[in-house]
């Protein structure tokens, strides 16, 4: 076989088509007949292999990926031809003369059926994701390390290009080079050592006339006779314009002045291998052929094949694409995924749309994963983090991030050490979102917690330990709340003998992290009460709680800090509400629960239930405390606590009850102040206004007239006890509405 021809492209800007042109021109010779190699020498930025996604399956373009490239073939060179014994080098000049090296290079880059049976289509793409097969580095790093002078000069570096051009040569009728743009010592190679012909693409623009004359005045300087330069303008307009006609009049003047070109060429060049602009080009990669459904008719396709047809000085077939063929390539090129800056934009977008559209992309990468498709790292990153935070509801919100982690959990399976952090902070997210969402938590839910629980598992740094011991711990006080200590027991143990493990760690740790283990033992300490307190050892309970109150006081450096507060107020609410000590003691852990906290409105829960360990220890002044302090919300006399109080039937209807004990001449009437008594009122008059407008759960007969029940009562007792005439009104007007409610939706 005759010695074939190499081609490289080249422009001194990016974004002119050149790699485009290079992978049609690329599959119209080989459709033609002949055998064809295309390499990517744009070390910096690889992209030519994406033009051929489309031909062939997911598990060639994953073996496309991993290939060994040019960066590989240059590295292991520098490496071994400077360490070298002499006759070692013989050996290695002789391996590299043999082309075995380029040959493990290759892969085919289009099916078979796409291509006439005798020709050929095979691709060296950039390198390998890791280089250097002694000492493994990251493609990037390796780039990074290389040194084309150290090549060059220490490792004589030329004889490795020559070896490739004559095995290239050798084996292929055309061999077509994808270059680095600008002056890059990679481009120097690939338009002074390695082709036999530059095609230097470039727009009509004043950069790139300017640029492409000085690369081709120092490809000629260079004494490189035997290449030939051609001239590619590209994106040219369909029809002359005075401004098109001024710049085709500067590239003449740069090209044949500076450049070298005659005018004979130039103009031949301008007039053969033009690419014109074309509309509709579509925004992902794909060959120009099977991009329209009639490419006779595409002023692309046509464009492409007048430019390879003159470039290569023969006559190019017009491909013959069947139906079947262009749909396999379409349906493997579909719009599937999308671009960084698109996701950027949808983030800071309308939610809505934000949710359907990761949906759908969600969807698509799932596909292509279970296909064996890897898609870019930072892409699948970035897909991954759009899933948090989303301003939607949080059922939307944790269905698209339980989506994301059946992606995730692909990726992780290929890698584990890349994805471990980016799964322990979905997994942290998604159990978020569902305590968020559920009071209980689901069989689904608490599977999350255990799959984090193992993944940490794997992780052996310090805060991952501690995480393990912070969500094993979240997951017992769900247990703890189902009642169901067959499993919520075993939980707490197991933590506990992780945070002793812990706590014996040599390892220095900064003032964050022993907060955060500060925390994770208090918290730990209350569930261990919770335990001893199921199984029927309140003493011991009660002893602990007091110990922990102890210690929370000797940390006198961290009073202010709300998480340990919120600590030291459960501990507080446990005593207050136990079965140990005396009356006032419980009543003084009452009180002094509710006038640390900041947040008052969180006592609504067991506002009524603190207030009667108030009341059993018979000391008005006790009760006149408890009542002041918890009622004063915010400015206003206990309005925070009532609409909490009142949005919940059930805790609303155990407050009025409450109440009405507290007036009735037998309760504590006499004890309590007229402040107190005014405060009292308005939070019944808010409680019975929710239940006469709003109130669901009481819609049944027997709720509402159970409410409108001790309401009527209600009425009667604070009508001894207020002295404004307006309160008293106001009350009565909401129990009115409460019986209107009753009789319309419940008549007799």
């Amino acid at each position: 076989m005759a010695d074939g021809r190499i081609i490289t492209f080249y422009s001194f800007k990016g974004g002119v088509g050149r790699t485009m042109a290079l992978a049609n021109v690329a599959y119209l010779a080989a459709y033609s007949g002949k055998r064809v190699l295309i390499m990517d020498w744009d070390l910096e930025a690889p992209g030519l292999a994406y033009y051929f996604r489309g031909f062939i399956n997911a598990e060639q373009n994953d073996e496309i990926r991993k290939a060994p490239g040019v960066l590989n073939v240059l590295w292991d060179w520098s490496q071994q031809a400077t360490t070298s014994a002499p006759q070692a080098l013989e050996t290695l000049i002789t391996r590299f003369d043999s082309g075995e090296v380029f040959d493990a290079c290759v892969r085919p880059i289009m099916e078979a059926d796409f291509l006439p049976s005798h020709s050929a289509l095979d691709y060296i793409g950039a390198g390998s994701p890791s280089i250097d097969s002694q000492q493994p580095r990251a493609y990037e790093q390796a780039l990074s390390d290389f040194s084309w002078q150290g090549f060059f000069q220490a490792a004589s570096g030329g004889v490795v290009i020559d070896a490739w051009r004559s095995w290239a040569k050798r084996n292929y009728d055309l061999v077509l080079v994808d270059s680095r743009t600008g002056l890059a010592d990679a481009a120097g190679v690939c338009t002074m050592q390695l082709p036999d012909e530059v095609a230097l693409c470039f727009i009509l623009n004043r950069q790139n006339i300017e640029g492409i004359a000085n690369v081709s005045a120092a490809i000629r300087a260079n004494g490189s006779e035997r290449i030939r330069l051609r001239a590619v303008p590209m994106r040219t307009a369909r029809q002359d314009t005075a401004e098109e006609s001024d710049a085709k009049a500067r590239t003449q003047t740069e090209l044949t002045g500076l450049g070298g070109f005659s005018t004979e060429a130039i103009q031949r060049d301008m007039d053969e291998l033009t690419v014109s602009a074309a509309e509709n080009v579509p925004f992902y990669e794909i060959l120009s052929p099977f991009a329209p459904s009639s490419p006779s008719l595409d002023l692309l396709s046509f464009n492409y094949r007048r430019l390879a047809k003159h470039l290569l000085g023969e006559d190019i077939k017009e491909p013959d694409i069947s139906p079947s063929l262009r749909l396999r390539v379409r349906q493997r090129l579909q719009r599937r995924h999308t671009t960084l800056e698109y996701l950027d934009e949808l983030r800071s977008g309308d939610p809505a749309r934000l949710a359907s559209e990761l949906e759908t992309l969600l969807s698509t990468a799932i596909a292509d994963a279970e296909a064996g498709n890897i898609l870019p790292e930072e892409y699948s990153q970035r897909l991954i983090e759009a899933t948090y935070d989303l301003d939607v509801d949080f059922e939307n919100e944790y269905e698209l991030q339980f989506k994301a982690l059946g992606y995730l959990r692909k990726l992780y399976d290929k890698s584990e050490q890349r994805w471990l952090s980016t799964l322990i902070q979905l997994l942290e997210a998604l159990i978020s979102t569902a305590r968020t969402l559920r009071y209980n938590l689901s069989d689904e839910d608490c599977a999350l917690f255990e799959e984090l629980d193992n993944v940490l598992l794997t992780a052996i740094s310090f805060e991952h330990r501690l995480k393990r011991i912070q969500y094993k711990t979240q997951l017992a006080e769900h247990y703890w709340q189902m009642s169901q200590e067959c499993i919520f027991g075993p939980l707490v143990l197991q933590a506990r003998a992780m945070m002793d493990e812990l706590r014996n760690d040599p390892q220095k740790l900064t003032g964050s992290l022993i907060k955060e283990l500060l925390l994770a033992d208090f918290t730990l300490l209350l569930l261990e009460g919770a335990l001893l307190e199921q199984r029927e050892k309140p003493e011991e309970a009660a002893s602990l709680y007091i110990e922990a109150l102890e210690r929370i006081d000797l940390l006198t450096e961290l009073t202010d800090w709300t998480p340990l507060r919120r600590c030291k107020i459960e501990f507080m609410v446990r005593l207050a509400l136990g079965r140990t000590g005396t009356p006032t003691g419980r009543a003084m852990y009452a009180i002094a629960a509710v006038e640390i906290s900041t947040n008052l409105v969180g006592f609504a829960s067991r506002f009524v239930a603190l207030g009667q360990a108030v009341y059993e220890a018979n000391d008005a002044s006790l009760l006149n405390r408890y009542l002041n302090t918890s009622l004063e919300v915010s400015g206003k006399t206990g309005i925070g606590i009532a609409k909490h109080l009142a949005y919940n039937t059930t805790r609303g209807l155990q407050f009025l009850r409450w109440v009405l004990a507290l007036l009735m001449p037998t309760g504590a009437s006499l004890m309590l102040t007229a402040d107190n008594v005014q405060k009292l009122a308005n939070v019944t008059q808010v409680v019975i206004d929710v239940a006469a407008h709003r109130g669901r759960n009481i819609g049944r007969a027997e709720g509402i007239s159970e409410f409108f029940d001790v309401a009527k009562q209600l009425i009667e007792c604070f009508r001894h006890h207020l002295m404004e005439d307006s309160a008293l009104a106001a009350l009565s007007e909401v129990v009115a509405q409460l019986e209107q409610r009753m009789r319309r939706e419940h008549p007799l």
